[in-house]
């Protein structure tokens, strides 16, 4: 059978995150550590096989909050599978596309949902909610959701993602301490200060339909 040009990228990109996800991280006694980038999925439904995660190199999966009885959101049997097999967990909190518009209560009052579930999910107490702007967003004034969100788990526990201008603007402002860009709405930048970074859509790992992440810095907001 013979691959679309698309089909031959998207397998190439799988085999540079996979070759990279197994690099040795042994160093030297003595010598400064060094971080050799993270390969992880992110998915909304399903449950994927902890041995096929394994099999892949997956180290790391970002999984969704959003408000009670979606079937998207995050389990705790999910959490417990994970953390035994030393999977890290991202949190993204999204209801709609584009509900960083709705202004600082919006923000105040995902941000409570959100803290609320991760009590109730065994998260520690400082893990980080990434709050979706989930469209091209090169002006919008999502400023003000960003600081509700930070009233209520604090800035340090606020990430956001999205394309390249959302994810500056927002790093810019110092109203976010963490940043998961997609290169979607990118065109090939990159903020190098976002420690987390989408790279390749539509693929299954696991018996799961996925998104390519990589993990660029030790600290991307994985607990």
């Amino acid at each position: 059978m013979k691959l679309s040009t698309q089909e031959i990228r998207d397998f190439m990109a799988y085999l540079s995150a996979l070759l990279v996800s197994r690099k040795p991280k042994s160093i030297k006694h003595g010598a400064p550590s060094v971080f050799h980038p993270r390969f992880g999925i992110d998915f909304a439904f399903g449950t994927p096989s902890i041995r096929g995660l394994r099999g892949a190199g997956v180290s790391f999966v970002c999984r969704y909050l959003s408000p009670a009885g979606n079937s998207k959101n995050l389990r705790r049997s999910e959490v417990v599978a994970y953390r035994r097999a030393g999977i890290g967990i991202v949190t993204v909190w999204e209801t709609t596309a584009a509900r960083a518009l709705d202004g600082a209560a919006s923000g105040i009052h995902d941000a409570q949902q959100a803290k609320q579930m991760l009590r109730e999910l065994g998260a520690p107490p400082n893990a980080v909610v990434f709050f979706a702007v989930d469209f091209d967003d090169k002006t919008q004034p999502v400023g003000d959701y960003f600081r509700g969100a930070a009233h209520v788990l604090g800035k340090h526990r606020v990430g956001v993602y999205g394309g390249y201008d959302v994810v500056k603007r927002l790093l810019n402002a110092d109203l976010v301490s963490h940043a998961w860009q997609t290169y979607a709405w990118s065109g090939g930048a990159w903020d190098h200060r976002a420690m987390l970074r989408q790279f390749s859509n539509d693929h299954t790992i696991a018996g799961v339909s996925c998104d390519f992440d990589r993990a660029v810095g030790p600290h991307f907001g994985a607990w």
